[in-house]
């Protein structure tokens, strides 16, 4: 995926290993610094990955503006 990040950067991610990294270093801190039991610690479900935010596919040329709620607000087709 390569979308345009909250400092209107162009960026490439892989969002469900980004989002699984994230989840964590939450969990490990939330476990270590802050005393949560350690059956917090389950596996993050990749089975989705939108947020909002603007996203190119690549392989299309569409733009899609994802919203708050993680739903397509707009979208426009292009190609590369």
């Amino acid at each position: 995926t390569i979308a345009l990040d909250l400092d209107h950067t162009v960026a490439r991610y892989h969002l469900p290993e980004l989002y699984s990294l994230v989840y964590d270093c939450v969990v490990d801190a939330l476990i270590t610094d802050h005393g949560y039991p350690e059956s917090l610690r389950v596996p993050y479900d990749t089975s989705w990955c939108a947020m909002k935010g603007l996203v190119l596919d690549l392989e299309t040329g569409d733009f899609l503006l994802i919203d708050e709620r993680g739903t397509v607000a707009r979208a426009r087709h292009g190609s590369l």
